[in-house]
């Protein structure tokens, strides 16, 4: 659709009628229902241009635009620029090249229905005794009914001028109008928490493609594949019902993440709507939460295989149990002793990790670290994990990390 022939027309619609009306009302006066009539038709151009205007703010992401300049020449050709910049034009793929907006449509939707389909099954299972659990005064703190003050400080807390879901409201419509629809949300909230009501008809996104262009040891630095679009649901309910979470709380999250739809938009087209059967949604501030959950996962299973002698970790002549795994969030870094069967283990109990959460480590883009005589085999330990070998320095959240370092810590 060319929404900016769209809104043009709209606005040209719009002021032709108030302009009908005065000239009117220059010969034969206002009468009652004329004035209502312009009335409405001024609220209706308000909206139009403030439409057109969100979608060049969108678009432009110029600071000065946001303050409230209109929209000159210059700002028009950079949101255009902008556009040209981020159309997808073909793809290369093993079958050739695909050409065309439809062609292109198709294979990309494809493609997600299959990333987001149902996770293949297994007889893998996780023995979750002795997994950290929550307290009884957290549970009650997750179950406790929300106020009103609580729901506001969410609300305006998010971010302005990002774009906005599906059914086109934008952060800043609820925080102009929380007056006259915070009741109406809290009833919502409510009604959710009691079960009273479904979210099926809510949960649905569309995904918007662009292109893009001296202790021996190692740490093997893993890199997830397409972080939130892989995991189970499934085992995410099973890690908080393991943590202890309330029954109630976890169906309140189930219902929220499971059985969403969505869309691919590609090109400012957006296609058709399917069902999700796996997968975090991007952006939700709730997503690396649960992600966070699953991902507890790793570092039991390396704790066991620790206790179990099938690895060891680095750091023993300073911490007695040494240090095996550094995870924050989808940062994580394995770290364990100069050992080719250390390094077997360690493979697969990674592969394990995949078929448990469906998460995906992506070998060809992690990296190895050999220290000390380690790198006498830094080869062997490539092959092994099929990924590249990294060179110290390196960077773990943003700090430098080098043997030096190391020994100094």
């Amino acid at each position: 659709m060319n929404w900016e022939g769209m809104y043009k027309r709209k606005k040209q619609e719009i002021m032709g009628k108030i302009e009908d009306i005065d000239k009117k009302c220059e010969a034969y006066g206002m009468t009652i229902l004329e004035r209502k009539e312009r009335g409405d038709l001024e609220e209706e151009l308000k909206k139009v241009v403030r439409e057109d205007r969100l979608k060049w703010m969108q678009r432009c992401k110029e600071k000065n635009l946001l303050e409230g300049d209109d929209n000159t020449k210059y700002y028009h050709a950079k949101a255009n620029g902008r556009k040209r910049k981020n159309m997808i034009y073909s793809l290369d793929q093993e079958d050739g090249e695909i050409k065309g907006q439809s062609d292109l449509m198709k294979y990309i939707t494809n493609f997600y229905k299959q990333l987001f389909g149902p996770p293949p099954e297994n007889d893998f299972t996780l023995n979750l005794e002795g997994i950290a659990m929550l307290s009884e005064a957290e549970k009650e703190r997750l179950i406790r009914p929300i106020e009103m003050e609580e729901l506001k400080k969410v609300v305006f807390g998010m971010e302005n001028n990002k774009a906005p879901g599906p059914d086109g409201f934008p952060v800043e419509f609820y925080k102009h109008f929380w007056y006259l629809i915070k009741d109406d949300l809290m009833e919502l909230i409510i009604d959710f928490m009691k079960r009273k009501i479904g979210v099926e008809r809510l949960n649905y996104g569309v995904i918007t493609l662009i292109p893009k262009c001296k202790e021996a040891g190692i740490l093997f630095k893993i890199d997830f594949e397409k972080v939130y679009d892989n995991i189970k649901w499934s085992f995410v309910y099973k890690m908080m019902k393991a943590k202890g979470f309330p029954d109630i709380w976890c169906d309140w999250i189930l219902k929220v993440v499971k059985g969403g739809k969505v869309a691919i938009r590609v090109n400012y087209q957006i296609g058709h709507y399917f069902t999700t059967h796996k997968g975090l949604r991007q952006g939700d501030p709730l997503s690396p939460l649960l992600f966070n959950i699953a991902a507890d996962a790793l570092t039991l299973l390396i704790k066991r295989a620790e206790q179990q002698g099938l690895i060891k970790g680095l750091g023993m002549d300073v911490m007695r149990e040494g240090v095996d795994i550094l995870q924050y969030a989808d940062d994580t870094i394995c770290l364990i002793q100069d050992s080719l069967e250390y390094a077997k283990n360690l493979k697969f109990i990674m592969c394990i990790f995949e078929q448990l959460t469906g998460l995906k480590v992506n070998f060809h883009k992690s990296e190895v670290f050999c220290l000390g005589e380690a790198a006498e085999r830094q080869d062997s330990y490539s092959q092994m994990f099929t990924c590249q070998i990294g060179r110290l320095p390196m960077k773990y959240l943003g700090v430098p990390i080098d043997q030096r370092s190391k020994r100094e810590g």
